[in-house]
């Protein structure tokens, strides 16, 4: 007798993971976009809340308990907007949260970054993450702000003022135009994204108001 195996399939794991946050967070009345927002914001929450407590207890365990306490802050921030995100209509004011709750994180690690250089790296991430969750002119906004936070770290807080290790400036330098080329890049893109979805909206509307027109006029034929 041969005994069948059922696996699930990568694919079809991430399938179900989606649709348990399509029925937990998303209102079936939100627009294609906004649904897209919430789907992305709920997966992140939950490849990044597990894996930020883990390194958070690590810290915590291994003596470095103020890098410790901001990852475990940043999870519980995450894991109480994933829960409560389904009492919202909106959480347009949680996700700000949790990205500005990021973003200071970011920058601690960019203060320590002269002795863990490794930590600049994830700083590539946050600027997708802000036009994607935020849209092009929220996104533009907070990344620079994000911008001159990190200008600001690299070019004043960092070294005798904090006690930490300085980057070189030529790195400093180069670091910050990366980051900078990174967020036009993504702006220009998001931004032709956004005007792509405005024109589909508005001939959405074009089309139902013909359709309308069209239904009207029939039945007006028929009372004739």
């Amino acid at each position: 007798m041969r005994i069948q195996v059922h696996t699930m399939s990568p694919r079809t794991l991430a399938g179900s993971i989606l649709e348990a946050i399509d029925r937990f967070l998303v209102p079936p009345s939100l627009d294609p976009d906004e649904r897209s927002r919430r789907l992305v914001a709920g997966f992140a929450v939950l490849v990044a809340a597990p894996v930020l407590y883990l390194f958070g207890t690590l810290h915590l365990l291994y003596g470095n308990p103020v890098t410790g306490i901001l990852e475990v802050f940043t999870a519980t921030s995450y894991t109480f907007s994933f829960f409560f995100g389904s009492m919202q209509w909106r959480i347009k004011i949680s996700i700000k949260l949790n990205l500005g709750v990021t973003g200071l994180f970011l920058l601690y690690l960019l203060l320590h970054s002269g002795t863990r250089g490794h930590a600049v790296y994830w700083l590539y991430l946050f600027p997708v993450a802000l036009f994607f969750l935020l849209g092009p002119f929220t996104g533009i906004l907070y990344n620079m702000i994000f911008l001159t936070g990190a200008a600001v770290v690299l070019f004043v807080l960092q070294g005798d003022i904090t006690g930490t290790v300085p980057l070189t400036t030529t790195f400093a330098v180069r670091f910050l135009i990366s980051l900078g080329v990174l967020i036009l890049i993504t702006y220009g893109y998001e931004s032709v994204r956004e005007r792509y979805r405005v024109e589909v909206k508005e001939k959405q509307r074009m089309l139902e108001e013909e359709k309308a027109k069209l239904l009207a006029a029939k039945q007006e034929a028929e009372q004739a």
